[in-house]
């Protein structure tokens, strides 16, 4: 080979070098964005199978009257999941939930819910803030705690709205009712 097509290609090579580390081009791994598809309501935090072809399937009836349902397809009243109890002071439902694929970008979820029928407890005082009587609140692995405390009301019902915190259009709606035992 020539010299001269030698040092064309040296200095061609050293060339995009420099260019290249003076503009900074940078390479990135490419990471594909995977967005929720499906939220799935597990009764007592564990994975069932799927749903039978029967429109509706009953997960728990407790002796003390507690029961929870899923449906396949949105209630025609529009919720996934109903659970009915009759009424115990400080009756608590932890609502666990799985996202599908299980590879999802972004984990976590968001709860929509009436604001006028929950009160929070003030941290110096530990007294009741707010005039609803169902204290709302969030675990440190996502899943949301509902309690219901003296109830004046003969029945309640609270209806939360879930959704995923990546952004997809998916949501899941549970229907809480819960009624007072008539004597």
């Amino acid at each position: 080979m020539k010299k001269s097509v030698i040092l064309i290609i040296a200095i061609v090579y050293l060339g995009s070098v420099f260019i290249v580390g003076l503009l900074g081009i940078r390479m990135g791994l490419y990471n594909k964005t995977v967005y929720t598809e499906e939220i799935i309501y597990l009764p007592n935090g564990k994975v069932d199978e799927t749903l039978s072809n029967d429109s509706r399937e009953v997960y728990r009836q407790s002796e003390n009257g507690v029961m929870e349902v899923r449906y396949k397809q949105r209630h025609e009243n529009g919720f996934d999941v109903y659970i009915t109890a009759p009424y115990e002071n400080n009756l608590s439902f932890e609502l666990k939930f799985e996202v599908r694929p299980d590879n999802v970008t972004k984990h976590g979820f968001d709860y929509a819910y009436d604001v006028n029928k929950t009160y929070r407890t003030d941290p110096e005082t530990g007294e009741p803030i707010g005039n609803g009587n169902v204290k709302f609140t969030v675990n440190v692995d996502g899943n949301a705690v509902i309690t219901f405390m003296d109830m004046d009301k003969a029945e309640e019902t609270f209806d939360v709205r879930v959704t995923p915190s990546d952004g997809a259009n998916v949501n899941l709606i549970v229907r809480i009712n819960v009624k007072k035992r008539t004597t």
